[in-house]
């Protein structure tokens, strides 16, 4: 509603943006260590993280939170360009971590029955190309 003048709040908005944060962060660079890009976790890979009773990693926040992220990024490139801006930049930052997520003949990974995940894995990149993000070679 911001973005188009109507009636909105502010603090509601920013919580919102601070819990998509949460699924970015040490929870992924202490269990992932080969996933981590920088200092200060923010560009690390998005994820809901371990479960502690198991092996399984959710691979579907790894996916969507960069899809929604990119999407808001271009909805917010004038109210927000500093928060545009990091999300482009974990995308970029991430691409060559995300390509190891697929096999080498470009199948994803058979996770989840629902169309939900499978659209998830092939989001990233039509994200990445909406919003012009620029990925690693791969390759």
């Amino acid at each position: 509603m911001k973005l188009v003048g109507g009636s909105h709040d502010q603090a509601i908005i920013d919580s919102e943006l601070d819990f998509v944060e949460g699924f970015v962060g040490p929870h992924v660079s202490r269990t992932r260590s080969n996933l981590t890009f920088s200092a200060d976790n923010s560009q690390d890979m998005p994820s809901d993280g371990l479960q502690p009773d198991s092996k399984a990693f959710d691979y579907y926040a790894s996916f969507a939170i960069h899809y929604y992220s990119l999407l808001l990024a271009t909805s917010l490139e004038k109210a927000h360009p500093t928060l545009a801006k990091r999300y482009r930049e974990r995308a970029a930052a991430n691409s060559l971590a995300i390509v190891n997520l697929f096999a080498p003949d470009g199948s994803a990974i058979p996770f989840g029955r629902s169309m939900t995940y499978r659209f998830a894995t092939s989001a990233f990149w039509a994200a990445c190309a909406f919003d012009g993000v620029e990925v690693s070679a791969i390759g």
